[in-house]
């Protein structure tokens, strides 16, 4: 029966998944969760097992969370959010696990045995930020990857965090000293502002055609989706599709979307019954999506 099994790659500790069926040199999909549900590497592998395809699966714990709080933990977190929610907290979180990813990969090759010729991402919504990354700026090739609940540009991912500043107020002003009014509005600067182009997946879109064999890219998004809009990740798939286009390759990108589920995959939370079989199209999409592009 396959389990997931921790393990410490390049200094990264992550969960491991071998694949159902034992075929030699199995391809490599690495799974990034996000900032919230699924929050960790263990609720994504409990999410999107991902057994119907013949591969390993990673699933590293993101750069300052988990076992990765830096000093001072989830307090910390926050300060750093408030402070420069760019710059000292997404951007750190996003950067440093792209440039993780060569030693991962090498480090699953070197102990499993896997074929890393062949490697997919899937990223949940700072996940979805850092495959983003991985895609335009990113050292490892990329065969196919999946985006679910992703922000579809930087100032949408601080638009977010804005509105939810602004929701959580009282709180920020009731439990920490330092807090002050005018951290509810992100302040740019010019290094944040230059950082925009490392999540502008539809304006450098041409930049992934380059790539011996552009890698095959699928949105997903719950419509119900209170933090990203859903429209945005239409357009931006639309954008996708027409670069694609140009290649005769449209069919290596699509958008998928779900009419009950709301920004977080949380299955404990999935009340109705709708949202269950929402959740299990979910897994079925992405796991044909990898079927289809990880192995061709």
């Amino acid at each position: 029966m396959t389990e997931n099994q921790k393990v410490t790659l390049a200094g990264v500790p992550a969960l491991i998944r071998s694949p159902k069926t034992d075929i030699g040199n199995a391809p490599l999909i690495v799974l990034w969760h996000g900032y919230g549900p699924p929050s960790s590497e263990q609720a994504l592998a409990e999410l999107l097992p991902l057994d119907d395809v013949p591969a390993w699966k990673v699933y590293p714990t993101l750069p300052m969370f988990g076992d990765r709080l830096p000093e001072g933990g989830i307090d910390e977190i926050m300060r750093r959010q408030m402070s420069d929610y760019v710059l000292e907290l997404l951007l750190p979180t996003v950067e440093r696990a792209v440039a993780e990813l060569p030693q991962v990969t090498a480090g699953v090759e070197r102990q499993f045995g896997a074929d890393i010729s062949s490697i997919g991402l899937f990223g949940f919504s700072a996940g979805a930020a850092t495959v983003t990354h991985a895609l335009l700026d990113g050292s490892v090739k990329v065969r196919a990857a999946v985006l679910a609940g992703a922000p579809a540009s930087l100032d949408m991912a601080v638009s977010n965090f804005e509105k939810g500043s602004q929701i959580h107020a009282d709180y920020l002003r009731e439990n920490y000293d330092w807090f002050k009014d005018e951290m509810l509005t992100y302040s740019w600067s010019d290094t944040s502002k230059t950082a925009r182009s490392r999540f502008d997946l539809g304006g450098r879109s041409s930049e992934l055609l380059l790539a011996d064999i552009p890698p095959a890219v699928l949105l997903t998004h719950g419509e119900q989706d209170e933090m990203y809009s859903v429209a945005k990740i239409r357009a931006l798939g639309d954008t996708l599709r027409a670069t694609y286009e140009t290649n005769g390759i449209a069919e290596r990108t699509d958008v998928q979307t779900f009419p009950h589920i709301a920004h977080h995959l949380d299955p404990t939370a999935a009340d109705e019954t709708e949202v269950e079989a929402e959740l299990s199209a979910f897994r079925e999409i992405v796991s044909a999506w990898y079927q289809q592009h990880l192995f061709h």
